[in-house]
């Protein structure tokens, strides 16, 4: 996409405009659509893939690693921590959205993802760190409820 292109630009700085001065519940309603079409667009079925076989969860994860440039992951008693090193949102990298709002796409995406894996209700995702947000990295914690 050539974020040159004036209409482009004019458009994302209203979707941004959105994300910024929206309330939670709008807010988090439109990114879950969008994170939805993003997963569906791709990783989802890399996920897919990583789980199929009766691959066990670090076996899973290491082969998203293995798959994913700049992915890396800790598996806890209680919980998984996904890293990773560079933002893989294109409306970031293309600069077309900054919003550190837009964060909250990324976290709607891994919900929607982890929960085609083990069930609707069956696991929580929290941001922990962005890049957007000035840190060094992403960083998610997943949590498997069942």
């Amino acid at each position: 996409m050539n974020t040159n292109n004036s209409f482009m630009k004019q458009w994302f700085d209203g979707v941004e405009d959105f994300l910024e001065s929206s309330g939670e519940v709008a807010r988090k309603d439109f990114l879950s659509c969008c994170a939805k079409r993003c997963s569906d667009s791709y990783p989802l079925a890399l996920y897919k893939e990583a789980f199929s076989d009766g691959r066990s969860l670090p076996e899973a994860l290491k082969y998203l690693a293995n798959n994913f440039d700049g992915f890396d992951y800790a598996v806890f008693s209680d919980r998984v921590e996904l890293s990773y090193s560079q933002c893989g949102c294109d409306l970031y990298k293309e600069g077309l959205i900054t919003s550190v709002n837009l964060c909250q796409c990324s976290e709607a995406s891994l919900l929607y993802i982890w929960e085609q894996i083990y069930g609707k209700g069956a696991v929580a995702v929290t941001t922990k760190k962005t890049i957007i947000g000035g840190n060094d990295s992403c960083l998610f914690e997943i949590r498997i409820l069942k």
